[in-house]
């Protein structure tokens, strides 16, 4: 059993129709008989010389037997660089194979001058959207070893592709991965094949519309159906009406049926609430510290600088040291709603005098009461939650603080 080594081109760099002498030793270790030792040599990119003393075993193949002088581990090849009509590219390289007849092993040495070829396995590639794929890229001669091999990807929206040569399916659409090394590249060409939707969820209230968009690639023809034409009907260029609240899902098939995309779609009905008279006494807020919070009639209504006391309404702001701090009130659901929106609150105030302070909401718009009235009112639409500042009013010498006794709140949202 034997292999080689010291393999070396007497030119590195020969151009078209250019004689190179390729010289190797058998290893060492080995043992030479008298008779010689017969090796196999494959050349791409070159051709024997004449009286190079190479037998042509498969010419097409590049396939050649070459027998070592008995006794020798030296022997030099006498080549030639095929011509620029042959398919000449500037690189060429040797592949030498020995057979050991009591091991039945192919002992292989190349060498090149540089990467003479890069293949990747496979060259092109189908994938869906969210799919891996590792590309096995393999530089011929292996032994050639200079420079990294490196990939790149010529559209990251539609495929990526790591320092391992993983894929990862992004958008569909075509993308070229391209593994490189010396100048040398081969490139696989991804494709992201399949349907998808604008949208895989939405929500419509009743007798509401809404558009959906497909896109498919390859170009072909698709459907669209409704899981549950009950609640929402689909026409044939995925227009989605809503007709009665429940979910249905809409789904678009290419004609072969080989790509399918969903939205689920949620139907609702609006609902407004009207509160009765909720009490703003401090005795309901537990006041503490100025602050309290009260959980009623499916609201969460918050206060800060507001007077305790033992009376039937509640105080919103504080004198202290010669200062004027005015209070707040916020309300907000204290139920998970969807589409929750405040539309209107009514305030109910001990007097006329007590509610005449500077009322400041977050958002919309606040009326005081009218002469002598004791009633005020809020307008607009708040989402999430609503929020007043309460200023006092100063008459004289005399300062009055906003006195609230009760708030009635109407506000809607969306039952799925």
């Amino acid at each position: 059993m034997y292999n080689f080594r010291n393999l070396d081109f007497s030119n590195n760099s020969a151009g078209a129709n250019t004689n190179v002498n390729f010289t190797f030793y058998l290893d060492d270790a080995d043992s030479y008989p008298s008779s010689g030792r017969t090796v196999e040599v494959k050349l791409d990119g070159l051709i024997p010389q004449d009286g190079a003393g190479l037998n042509t075993e498969d010419f097409d193949a590049g396939i050649y037997s070459y027998t070592i002088q008995g006794g020798s581990r030296y022997a030099t090849l006498a080549l030639k660089t095929i011509s620029t009509a042959a398919g000449f590219d500037n690189t060429y390289s040797v592949t030498l194979n020995a057979y050991d007849a009591a091991t039945a092993i192919y002992h292989e040495a190349s060498h090149g001058n540089v990467a003479q070829r890069i293949t990747i396995d496979p060259d092109s590639y189908t994938m869906h959207v969210g799919d891996k794929k590792t590309l096995t890229a393999t530089v011929w001669p292996a032994s050639t070893g200079t420079g990294s091999l490196s990939w790149t990807s010529s559209n990251n929206s539609v495929a990526t592709v790591d320092a391992n040569g993983k894929v990862t399916a992004v958008a569909l659409g075509t993308a070229n991965i391209t593994a490189s090394q010396n100048g040398m590249s081969a490139t696989c060409v991804i494709t992201v094949a399949g349907i998808s939707l604008n949208k895989t969820s939405t929500k419509i209230l009743i007798g509401g519309t809404e558009q959906l968009t497909a896109t498919v690639y390859p170009s072909a023809s698709y459907t669209w159906t409704s899981s549950n034409p009950a609640v929402a009907t689909v026409s044939s260029t995925g227009l989605v009406t809503a007709v009665a609240k429940g979910t249905t899902t809409i789904t678009v098939t290419t004609e072969d049926g080989g790509y399918t995309a969903s939205c689920t779609v949620r139907v609702g009905v609006r609902k407004t609430v009207t509160t009765s008279a909720i009490n703003t006494n401090s005795g309901t807020f537990n006041i503490n510290n100025g602050e309290g919070s009260l959980t009623a009639q499916g609201l969460k209504i918050d206060v800060g600088i507001a007077y305790n006391s033992t009376a039937n309404y509640l105080e919103m702001g504080l004198r202290y040291n010669r200062r004027d701090y005015n209070g707040t009130l916020s309300i907000s659901s204290s139920e998970t709603l969807d589409d929750f929106s405040i539309t209107g609150v009514n305030f109910t105030y001990t007097e006329y005098n007590y509610a005449q302070g500077a009322v400041t909401p977050s958002t919309g718009t606040y009326t005081r009461p009218a002469n002598n009235a004791t009633t005020a009112s809020w307008s607009g639409s708040a989402t999430s939650s609503l929020t007043f500042t309460m200023a006092p009013r100063t008459q004289g010498n005399t300062r009055y603080w906003n006195r609230l006794r009760s708030i009635v709140v109407t506000y809607t949202y969306t039952e799925y």
